[in-house]
């Protein structure tokens, strides 16, 4: 798990903040899921990556709960994406290796 926190202050305006979350999970028997979260100025958008297909059908078939869950507790969602993993490897000698890289 990783957690940011950035604040940034525009010149005659509020500050605007940012939260970024990113949660790597690996649970028998859903296999590698990789969520990325990011929450500014109060609108949340959100990826999902897994590399099981029963786990991404889980997910998609999910999804319209959780944005009506996130949103009945007082968040402005803007988007939920869900993104299969390809995985050309699966070998041990790879486990280490992060399943999603991205760059803020």
């Amino acid at each position: 798990m990783k957690i940011q926190y950035e604040e940034h202050q525009n010149e005659g305006e509020n500050a605007s903040r940012k939260w970024i979350v990113s949660l790597a999970l690996d649970i028998a028997p859903l296999g590698k899921i990789y969520a990325h979260l990011r929450l500014a100025n109060e609108q949340l958008s959100s990826s999902i990556w897994a590399e099981n297909e029963f786990t991404n059908n889980l997910i998609s078939h999910n999804l319209p709960d959780l944005q009506g869950r996130l949103e009945r507790s007082g968040l402005n969602v803007l988007n939920i994406n869900q993104h299969p993993i390809g995985m050309s490897d699966s070998t041990d000698s790879h486990s280490n290796r992060a399943l999603v890289r991205t760059k803020i």
